[in-house]
């Protein structure tokens, strides 16, 4: 199936009639930003595809509308969801598949859109009521600011490879310091066929949430995990803060034979919270990164996913700010791969 293109995604949403703001990049790149969902589209290159996943249904006006109509969510790119999962997204952690829904106050959300030459703002107030690790409702003000990130060209890199970075700024407040705990949640959808690069701790292992992993998201090779996601086999994984690193990428290629390389970087905190549970293991928590592949029902894709602290309930923090920067390279397939081992500091 062919990738949504950047022109093509833009008509599709002005027919719509969807607010959006298309924002550059540096070297050709750019976004495309839009209220419903929160979404960030993209990075594309010279108005070519996207370099991560968007859902066929915006593929057409037609198919499209189609979506809206059936209610739908999973409209790809990156989405800033709030965390715990089994909080907000499960009423019944006894039965995960049977009670998960995606709260409409969360997705799309009532997001307004700020555009800007130089940076685009979401901002957007959620009630999330709270099911399985406390009781209660999340009194949310959210402020997310998306802007090119200031970093400069790498030394050394080729001139046959394309750069640009850009960040997400994410104002978490809760209104009440007793209500249950909240923490940022980005999640970047990503094509599938490329390879999952998270550098570790000697001795880190991932932690099945559900599904069947393959050994590649279970256990490391030589210094990180190297997870080949596929959009063929449902699972999802969490990775300990105390074993990461600070950095992954997405080091994939596309049809024309180019190689692209999405490279994130986080901040851990070894004092925070990172309160998401394990479905079936109550009290086994502190993951700062978590991987899904898809199995097909909800597209065939992977997901990158990387979370701040936590804030509320018993940690008595009243606010926070994340920033996720994400930088992207993109140029023949040799030269994108000596890129992935300066940035992630390990041998492919």
């Amino acid at each position: 199936m062919s990738r949504i293109h950047y022109r093509q995604l833009l008509d599709v949403l002005e027919t719509a009639k969807e607010p959006l703001a298309p924002l550059s990049l540096s070297n050709g790149f750019s976004l495309i930003v839009t209220q419903r969902g929160g979404r960030v589209f993209g990075p594309f290159w010279n108005e070519g595809e996207s370099l991560t996943w968007i859902n066929p249904a915006l593929a057409s006006p037609e198919s499209f509308d189609a979506f809206r109509r059936a209610g739908q969510w999973n409209l790809g790119g990156e989405r800033l969801w709030i965390a715990p999962e089994i909080q907000y997204n499960i009423k019944d952690r006894a039965d995960f598949w049977g009670s998960h829904h995606v709260p409409p106050q969360m997705d799309p959300g009532q997001y307004t859109l700020e555009p800007g030459a130089r940076q685009i703002v979401l901002k957007a107030e959620m009630r999330l009521p709270a099911y399985n690790l406390s009781s209660g409702t999340a009194n949310l003000w959210l402020d997310r600011t998306v802007q090119p990130s200031p970093v400069p060209t790498p030394a050394g890199l080729p001139l046959d490879v394309a750069f640009a970075s850009y960040e997400q700024r994410i104002l978490l407040d809760e209104t009440y310091a007793s209500a249950p705990v909240s923490q940022s949640w980005l999640l970047t959808q990503l094509n599938p066929g490329g390879q999952l690069i998270i550098p570790c701790e000697q001795g880190a292992k991932g932690i099945r949430y559900f599904g069947d992993p393959t050994s590649d998201a279970l256990t490391p090779k030589d210094g990180a995990f190297r997870i080949s996601l596929t959009g063929q086999r449902q699972y999802k994984m969490g990775y300990a803060a105390e074993a990461m690193i600070g950095r992954m990428g997405y080091l994939n290629t596309l049809p024309d034979g180019q190689a692209y390389f999405l490279f994130r970087e986080y901040l851990i905190h070894p004092q925070g919270l990172y309160a998401e549970e394990v479905p079936d293991q109550p009290g086994i928590n502190g993951h700062v990164v978590h991987v899904y592949n898809d199995g097909g029902q909800f597209g065939a894709n992977g997901e990158m996913e990387v979370s701040g602290p936590a804030i509320g309930g018993t940690t008595g923090i009243r606010n926070s700010v994340d920033t996720f920067r994400m930088e992207v390279y993109l140029g023949p397939l040799p030269a994108i791969q000596s890129v992935a081992e300066q940035k992630l500091e390990l041998k492919l």
